[in-house]
């Protein structure tokens, strides 16, 4: 689920990515324009309308995943990149107007793309938006898992790039979808503000170490050399619980196993503002511990 103005009519949209059933998609709804949803608690009295829905099954298929919104050639209208779990799936929305959406027909070239088609892969949590380069338009990045299926691919970074000549935003391909490194298995955030520097890092959670990052150093995002990767955090190896056990002949055996977990969600930042918590001026992540 995702709240956002996506069509810039000044309501917010609940954006819905539908993965059970028949069909599935990508949902756009809104309220009416005299519903209070804050007071009636979604009592039933307010009234949603469907402002676009887009059935997945000729884009690609599988199961949707997210749809995230970003403005991806500066234009200042958003798109929704679609991703899907079916061989990293993706494909694009923009919208039109107040209320009014577009994609590209069915069966059309390059209206979606598997980036990953040797393996069923996804994005754990989905991805980010983010302006990493400064330019005026956004990049949408994105983490393969496929640990299931005994592939090598766990972490690898993928980044979504089109550049403010792109007109055509409908149209994805491999000259938009770059890998571009590897870091973790699940996709955290992206965030600046770290350790007295300007620089820009795409964030991600693992078993060890617990979080890493791409730095991005430019100049160019689709390339991987524009990226330097960093272990920021390898988790607390000094903790550990101890199972203390005497035999039937009294000997005694001790036996340590790690109780820390690995963080399945970092998080930068909250309504947009970077995470804080000290007002000391240098940035936090905060870590959800699975």
């Amino acid at each position: 689920l995702t709240i956002f103005d996506i069509d810039g009519d000044g309501q917010q949209e609940l954006i819905t990515a539908i993965r059970r059933g028949d069909p599935r998609g990508t949902l756009i709804s809104s309220l009416g324009a005299a519903d209070d949803i804050v007071h009636n608690s979604g009592g039933g009295l307010e009234t949603w309308s469907q402002e676009f829905f887009n059935d997945n099954s000729n884009y690609g298929g599988g199961s949707p995943y997210q749809a995230l919104p970003a403005d991806l050639n500066g234009d200042g209208k958003y798109e929704l990149v679609n991703h899907s779990w079916n061989n990293f799936c993706f494909y694009n929305i923009t919208s039109t107007g107040a209320d009014a959406y577009s994609v590209l027909d069915s069966g059309v070239v390059d209206s979606y793309i598997k980036a990953t088609p040797a393996y069923d892969g996804v994005s754990l949590f989905g991805g980010s938006a983010f302006d990493i380069d400064d330019d005026g338009n956004d990049e949408a990045y994105f983490t393969s898992y496929n640990g299931a299926w005994g592939g090598s691919q766990h972490g690898d970074v993928w980044v979504i790039d089109y550049d403010a000549a792109d007109t055509d935003v409908l149209s994805i391909n491999s000259d938009h979808v770059h890998k571009v490194g590897n870091t973790g298995t699940f996709f955290g955030d992206i965030g600046s503000g770290y350790d007295g520097s300007t620089s820009n890092y795409i964030f991600a959670g693992r078993g060890r170490p617990n979080v890493s990052a791409l730095e991005y150093i430019g100049p160019d995002p689709s390339t991987p050399q524009s990226y330097i990767k960093k272990d920021i955090y390898w988790g607390e190896m000094d903790v550990t619980q101890i199972t203390h056990r005497v035999d039937s002949s009294g000997v005694h055996t001790d036996k340590h196993n790690s109780s820390w977990g690995f963080p399945s969600k970092v998080q930068t930042q909250w309504g947009g503002t970077m995470l804080d918590f000290d007002g000391d001026g240098k940035n936090e992540l905060l870590l959800s511990m699975q």
